[in-house]
């Protein structure tokens, strides 16, 4: 690796970056609590007569949170990818050399795929039934995993996605790095949209799109490069928003608020123009959090900052262990109190978060 890659390794995080990534994670965490129904290939659980227990005070608080849920799914996958190509542009630089590239995204991504999900996730999934315990299951799911069929992946489909990406755009960023033509820079993102064509091309490119398909590049490839993009301007859109703050502090609130009506009208397709609003209020949102020194020496911010990629790893098992409690111990009859609902609305998300944070202790170690 270059001097010049290691000098850019040093780099301090970029604060807004740091605040989005906590905002998005706890976010997925909240829009994991509330599924009651899951099925893949060789698993299934099914909880949704829970549903009819809920008495009127109980649905009125399902039917928000339900709500809120569906405004999560609206953007929050889309973001994430914008997030990872934003964080890689920063370090574009350094990733030109494609053997750091391997090593450095093995180490972060592909170990905790295959540790967690072998020794964590899927036997967390037999002990609750969710897989079926028998000798031809086992042998189906664990081979599933290792051939990295992504649909027994649970939540750590993100990171290998999230590796095929990284090691998918490394031709287009390689050429942006080392050849400051504009001619041939605007060449690279122009065969860009071409691939994301070709990817909407469906069977007439049956590899590329098979590839693409498998590790979602085909949904989330644009969003990677509208974040890469956005970083190399980043620094020149935040200055207009310090200088007009009060507006952008309007239009952070009319992008949330249309964000909602969206979903409020049925509008959740993971389309571009419905993913701009939630994209510009929760980025405004993470910027002027950002600014607050108060809040960003607080420790309740640097916790979160430490410990929030451990409770994406670990927090959706722990679902399935609640449900799977719910179930047997109590039948799910807590669903007709508020106190009872709320409780277990709690277990799946507060609870959930700090057994990640001890389950990341042993997992660290």
């Amino acid at each position: 690796m270059t001097e010049k890659g290691k000098n850019i390794m040093q780099k301090k995080r970029v604060l807004e970056y740091d605040m989005l990534r906590i905002i998005l994670s706890l976010l997925v965490v909240f829009g994991h609590s509330m599924y009651l129904q899951f099925s893949t290939t060789y698993g299934n659980m099914d909880y949704s007569f829970a549903i009819e227990l809920l008495t009127n005070n109980t649905r009125k608080i399902y039917d928000i949170l339900y709500f809120f849920f569906s405004w999560i799914y609206s953007f929050h996958m889309p973001m994430f990818f914008a997030l990872s190509g934003s964080v890689f542009s920063i370090e574009r630089e350094k990733y030109t050399d494609f053997k750091f590239l391997l090593k450095n995204k093995i180490k972060r991504l592909i170990a905790p795929y295959f540790l967690i999900g072998i020794f964590f996730m899927i036997p967390i999934k037999f002990l609750v039934g969710f897989y079926k315990f028998n000798y031809r299951n086992l042998i189906s799911v664990f081979s599933s995993y290792f051939s990295l069929n992504l649909s027994e992946s649970g939540q750590l489909w993100f990171i290998m996605s999230l590796f095929a990406m990284y090691i998918f755009v490394y031709f287009y960023n390689y050429i942006f790095v080392n050849y400051r033509d504009t001619k041939i820079r605007i060449i690279i993102f122009t065969f860009a949209i071409i691939t994301i064509y070709l990817f909407n091309k469906g069977n007439d490119f049956y590899l590329l799109n098979n590839f693409a398909r498998n590790f979602g590049i085909e949904i989330y490839f644009i969003y990677f490069i509208f974040g890469y993009i956005f970083e190399l301007f980043r620094v020149y859109i935040n200055d207009i928003i310090i200088n007009n703050k009060k507006i952008f502090v309007i239009i952070m609130l009319i992008s949330f608020f249309i964000s909602i009506v969206n979903v409020k009208f049925g509008n959740q397709n993971l389309n571009f123009n419905i993913v701009l609003m939630p994209f510009i209020s929760i980025y405004l949102l993470s910027f002027f959090l950002s600014r607050s020194k108060k809040f960003v020496n607080s420790t309740f911010y640097k916790f979160l900052s430490n410990k929030i990629f451990n409770i994406y790893l670990f927090h959706d098992p722990i679902n399935f262990i609640v449900l799977f409690i719910s179930f047997k111990v109590f039948n799910f009859s807590f669903f007709s109190t508020i106190i009872g609902f709320l409780t277990y609305y709690l277990s799946r998300t507060i609870f959930d978060m700090i057994i990640c944070v001890l389950i990341s202790k042993v997992y660290s170690n």
